[in-house]
């Protein structure tokens, strides 16, 4: 996960309950468009400026986009 949340908290930043988020995670439900816009920004964001001090080696930054994955 390249943003580093936990699933609580995403839930929390995407003012979703939890199982609703977890649904969305599973693929047996979809999140709105703009939740789903906004979190690919922030994921593109996180990717495009990592941390100077990031690990070389950090799987995070080497697993594939979540915008690839959908």
């Amino acid at each position: 996960m390249v943003l580093g949340w936990t699933e609580r908290l995403a839930a929390e930043r995407c003012d979703m309950h939890r199982t609703q988020f977890r649904r969305a995670i599973a693929g047996t439900s979809s999140l709105p468009p703009d939740l789903s816009a906004w979190l690919l920004d922030l994921e593109a964001a996180i990717l495009a400026r990592p941390s100077p001090r990031k690990r070389l080696h950090d799987p995070a930054f080497q697993e594939r986009s979540l915008s690839t994955a959908s």
